[in-house]
């Protein structure tokens, strides 16, 4: 099971060019054309106590003005880079459709 940290998550405007900085740990392929893709981020130090305590998130872009992000614990990161064939898709959307 994925662990969703806290339950928290945050929207943020494109146009304002405040991304959340960090590595990136998967970055989604844009070779298939979907309305939203995911990265996951393992945030830079200062960014991880700002809004929530953790330091991995899901990235959820998509063609609004906005950028999602949900926290996640390192295991659940673990648990996606392990999936095979891209169903790492799957399993955010599974999460996402939880948290509604």
């Amino acid at each position: 099971m994925i662990n969703v940290i806290g339950d928290k998550s945050m929207l943020i405007n494109k146009t304002n060019d405040c991304e959340l900085k960090g590595e990136s740990i998967l970055r989604d392929d844009f070779s298939e054309k979907r309305k939203q893709y995911y990265n996951i981020i393992k945030l830079k130090e200062d960014y991880r106590s700002i809004f929530i305590k953790g330091d991995y998130v899901i990235q959820i872009i998509d063609d609004s003005n906005y950028i999602k992000y949900v926290w996640i614990n390192a295991h659940s990161v673990e648990k996606l880079l392990g999936q095979r064939n891209n169903q790492y898709h799957l399993l955010i959307d599974n999460i996402l459709g939880n948290k509604s």
